[in-house]
């Protein structure tokens, strides 16, 4: 089972992610996910997905967490997405992402940020889901 681990440094946030290596666009494009991604509430559920699939040493259990989404009704594709953004945003914006929250401005232009020469978290998931931010989960 593949985990990832919070970052221990700020050494780290800077590392190249391995999030999305393989990106296919448009993975969550279907009717059927966009109709769960708009539904009441699915923001909050994946939150406490990704937060159920964390062990006690802040390491997240992808295969768990991606089950979850789609057991929520996600295609297998898209669900992948958001794995990967989760794993994204724990190398690189970990520390921004629990003091701050995720509506800080700081938090938004960590998720925004180039990871060397790959792209920050937040296009690296506009780009695998094929959606706008307008069009993604909304608290």
């Amino acid at each position: 089972e593949e985990t990832v681990t919070a970052p221990s440094s700020d050494d780290e946030i800077d590392a190249p992610s391995t999030a999305g290596e393989d990106v296919l666009e448009g993975n969550c494009r279907s009717d059927g996910d966009r109709s769960q991604l708009s539904a009441p509430g699915f923001a909050k559920a994946l939150e406490k997905d990704v937060r159920s699939s964390l062990t006690w040493k802040l390491t997240l259990e992808r295969e768990k967490c991606h089950q979850r989404l789609i057991k929520r009704g996600l295609s297998e594709t898209c669900a992948s997405c958001f794995v990967d953004v989760t794993d994204c945003a724990f190398q690189h914006c970990f520390r921004l992402q629990s003091t701050k929250g995720p509506k800080d401005e700081k938090t938004k232009q960590c998720m925004e940020k180039k990871n060397g020469d790959r792209l920050g978290c937040q296009p690296q998931l506009r780009q695998c889901t094929g959606l706008s931010d307008d069009q993604l989960p909304q608290e």
